[in-house]
């Protein structure tokens, strides 16, 4: 076996060592236009023609699925680990509609209050108060869901208990888990506005006995917040209401000053103060517009009057002797009066973002002389609102010629074909019959042509021995030819070396 074997190396060897440079070239290339189209072939025969209707699937819902689909005599096949399920292209749409008449997949699928509408007027008490909990739960899962943050959630509902003994009463709780995207952490406010769903969701549930959680089994608490993360975020909104400001600003005067300039180029910097200050002033003010206010007032009037001689006792008031009939009189006028002092309570909130520095640069497309450049100077720190002086402001103007953008040569110029008939189907046909077109191309045999020597030129000695259309002895011929008509003897020459 091995001789034979070794025999037909050989003999393969030998044949192809004798071959000539071109059918070597050939057989080659036959080869690989071969080997392509059978590959492609391969791939548009065996390529697959199922769908994938449903993902993440557990085992009752494949069970469950997969006995409706045979029931209907339709073919399909249980991919991803079993939790995907695939039927043919022309069945998938039909399969999605008829599961969804059936409310399938159940429990891969949220239901909320729709579970509800088929429940039996019979049913027990205890059997509609479960309905109604999943129900529920369903329903606030479908609006936990509705974040962009959250990918998926899990809701648990303990409901009261009721007594008539308040020390065995116990309120409603709530736990929930969501599953958040990749990177993605929830802020505080987001955190309090998933509770407070839940909480108001779900009677008698306070907001402080919902348990949030994410995928990773960290607790998502408001109070439970570190400083550094509250920070963190903070800090992250911070940044991105300066950059809003700085684009919004930049493209205000951007298009006011092309408007007269042309095309022109703005860059703002402006660092805003994010401190919040709360400021209390507390004023006493007597004075209310100028006029003081009486909080109490006590006036004591006496007057005295006598006819006769009178001496004053020790403390009375004296009397003054009248002037003819010898009486006399006295008064007296006493005011306590108590003023109220105003008192002036101020709590000023200081909102935060005010600017505090701001910096503009304005670049324009053309040369611009010095009172150009002033009555830019002065437009921009007015539609800015620029304060030199207190903030210490800052604006640059510069006039010049912008530089030309590169041009991208024609030879690399990018050209996006579309094709939308172009599909992986066809492309496979296309290819197909490409390589086999090109492998019987190559193995076409070709007929010799009968090349005739060209007519030779009349000479001024022709020689009547020489016939061309004998051909009993070609070297003879030839040799008679190349002495008698030499340039006609090239060309049959040349001919011939370019047929082979």
């Amino acid at each position: 076996m091995n001789v034979l074997s070794g025999e037909l190396v050989e003999k393969f060897k030998n044949s192809w060592t004798e071959k000539p440079g071109t059918e070597k070239v050939k057989i080659i290339a036959a080869m690989f236009f071969l080997l392509t189209t059978l590959t492609m072939l391969s791939l548009l025969l065996l390529s697959s023609d199922m769908e994938t209707v449903f993902t993440n699937l557990n085992n009752q819902d494949i069970a469950e699925i997969s006995m409706k689909l045979r029931e209907r005599n339709i073919d399909f096949k249980v991919v991803d680990d079993g939790t995907g399920l695939q039927v043919n292209k022309d069945k998938a749409d039909e399969v999605r509609m008829y599961m969804a008449s059936l409310q399938l997949p159940k429990n891969s699928g949220v239901i909320g209050y729709e579970l509800l509408e088929n429940i039996s007027r019979f049913a027990p008490e205890s059997e509609r108060q479960m309905l109604y909990l999943q129900a529920l739960q369903g329903e606030i899962k479908r609006n936990i869901e509705l974040f962009e943050e959250v990918n998926s959630a899990q809701v648990i509902i303990t409901m009261p208990k009721d007594s008539i003994y308040v020390r065995d009463r116990e309120p409603a709780k709530a736990a929930v888990t969501v599953f958040l995207q990749q990177g993605v952490r929830l802020s505080q406010n987001q955190i309090m506005g998933i509770k407070h769903l839940v909480a108001h969701s779900v009677e008698s549930l306070d907001a402080s006995d919902v348990f949030l959680t994410d995928q990773n089994m960290r607790p998502l608490d408001g109070d439970s917040f570190s400083d550094d993360q509250f920070l963190t975020d903070n800090m992250r909104k911070n940044m991105q209401l300066q950059e809003e400001f700085q684009t919004n600003l930049e493209q205000s005067l951007t298009s006011l000053l092309e408007i007269y300039y042309g095309e022109v180029a703005v860059k703002v910097n402006a660092e805003l103060n994010f401190d919040r200050l709360v400021r209390e002033t507390q004023l006493f003010d007597p004075l209310t517009n100028g006029e003081r206010i009486i909080r109490s007032m006590e006036v004591l009037e006496e007057m005295y009057r006598n006819t006769g001689d009178y001496n004053p006792a020790d403390g009375e008031v004296p009397y003054y002797p009248g002037l003819d009939d010898n009486s006399s009189e006295a008064e007296r006028r006493q005011e306590i009066i108590n003023y109220e002092i105003n008192q002036v309570k101020e709590h000023l909130v200081v909102a935060p973002g005010a600017v505090k520095r701001l910096s503009v640069a304005v670049m324009v497309n053309q040369e611009l002389n010095e009172q150009e450049k002033t009555a830019i100077n002065d437009f921009v720190a007015v539609a800015s609102g620029l304060d030199t002086i207190n903030r210490m402001d800052q604006i640059s103007i510069i006039g010049g010629v912008f530089a030309a953008p590169s041009e991208q040569p024609d030879g690399d110029a990018t050209v996006e074909i579309k094709l939308p008939w172009l599909t992986r189907d066809v492309a496979l046909i296309l290819g197909s019959l490409f390589g086999s077109i090109i492998i019987f191309g190559l193995f076409l045999t070709r007929k010799k042509k009968e090349y005739q020597i060209p007519p030779i030129a009349a000479t001024t000695d022709p020689n009547p021995d020489i016939d061309l259309n004998l051909h009993k002895d070609k070297a003879d011929t030839l040799k008679k030819l190349a002495k008698s008509n030499p340039e006609g003897f090239s060309k049959v020459l040349k001919t011939w070396l370019a047929e082979e």
